[in-house]
């Protein structure tokens, strides 16, 4: 929440989804975010974030177990 308090308006979009079932019962999915933000002083950024979640499914819902970023180049 302290984080979130330097912002007055945060966006996050979703591109690129790769969704691969490595088992019944699991998914790996690769996407990347897309991070729009305006800080407290009117400043905007943007980023951009490689990222990786693992879901298992239980019962009728999938759920997250874990998140990670990925690590890219930059030039």
């Amino acid at each position: 929440m302290m984080a979130r308090s330097g912002y007055t308006s945060i966006a996050v979009d979703f591109y690129d989804f790769n969704i691969v079932f490595p088992r019944e019962g699991r998914a790996e999915v690769d996407v990347t975010a897309l991070a729009k933000t305006i800080t407290s002083a009117g400043e905007a950024a943007q980023e951009i974030h490689e990222l990786v979640f693992s879901l298992e499914k239980v019962e009728d819902d999938w759920l997250f177990t874990a998140i990670e970023a990925v690590e890219v180049l930059e030039r």
